[in-house]
């Protein structure tokens, strides 16, 4: 995942203190409305993995 994608999240985020599963889907979709559920889920632990989001 791009360095660009993880500064739009750590910016649209920053502040909001806890967020759902749904509420990142929904913003990684409109970033890329074509994503996959699959697609969607290896993000999200991709972000977790490389500490951008915390679980």
């Amino acid at each position: 995942m791009s360095k660009i994608i993880d500064r739009q999240i750590s910016k649209h985020f920053k502040g909001k203190g806890h967020f759902g599963r749904d509420t990142l889907s929904s913003f990684l979709t409109d970033l890329d409305p074509e994503i996959t559920e699959s697609a969607l889920t290896w993000r999200i632990h991709d972000l977790v993995k490389r500490k951008v989001i915390d679980t």
